[in-house]
């Protein structure tokens, strides 16, 4: 019976907690709710399985294609390459970035690279993707400050 009423005990406070975080979410702006929108929308790119990795990325380069204006090369085996190095690049230097943040970063921050027509590459993704690295580290900063008076709150 004391196991059944803790288990009914933590439920509520689970449940209490979610009702907080919700009514803490109006303390977010529109641009940093889209963010932990998408930063909780998928696994990390580093969780993906070698199938799953290869898949995004064909999907990725489709669609900053589209996004940006960026060639894809005509160069079969280049492409290849470029997918390979893409691959690596995120794995390397934006790995807990999931494919719905990527394609977000590139609607929302796309624009302020100056180097549309041309070909995709390594440097214009990396340009695109620090900036909407550094809004989703100060959002997630603020989720944590948010987090931590709840949870002292609740203490």
């Amino acid at each position: 019976m004391e196991h059944q009423l803790a288990i009914t005990s933590n439920n509520l406070q689970v449940q209490h907690i979610s009702q907080e975080w919700k009514k803490n979410l109006t303390k977010f702006n529109n641009e940093e709710q889209q963010i932990l929108e998408v930063k909780y929308a998928d696994k990390p790119f580093y969780k993906l399985t070698e199938r799953e990795k290869i898949f995004t990325i064909g999907e990725l380069t489709l669609n900053i294609n589209v996004i940006t204006g960026w060639k894809i090369l005509d160069d079969e085996k280049l492409q290849e390459i470029l997918d390979k190095q893409f691959e690596l690049f995120l794995i390397e230097n934006f790995k807990t970035l999931n494919k719905a943040e990527i394609l977000f970063a590139f609607r929302k921050y796309g624009h302020t690279v100056e180097n549309w027509g041309k070909s995709l590459n390594l440097v214009l993704i990396g340009n695109v993707l620090r900036q909407y690295e550094t809004q989703r580290g100060l959002v997630s900063e603020y989720e944590e400050r948010i987090g931590q008076n709840l949870a002292e709150n609740l203490l």
